[in-house]
């Protein structure tokens, strides 16, 4: 998901950001990946989907960051 600084009056610079499912079911079976036998869900809302396209999520500084 994407956290936006103009929904939180910069106070947070905007980013990706990691949120976490409670119900399984919840989730679409294509957004499900296996790595190294721990499931994880990749889901991207549709209206953040442009942003995501073609980038890799990595993590650095303590943040994720888009490459």
């Amino acid at each position: 998901m994407w956290l936006d600084s103009s929904l939180n009056k910069g106070a947070i610079e905007s980013q990706p950001a990691i949120g976490l499912y409670d119900e399984k079911d919840d989730i679409a079976p294509g957004d499900l990946l296996i790595v190294d036998g721990i499931e994880i869900a990749i889901a991207v809302a549709d209206d953040d989907f442009m942003r995501f396209r073609g980038k890799n999520l990595d993590y650095e500084s303590g943040r994720f960051v888009l490459r």
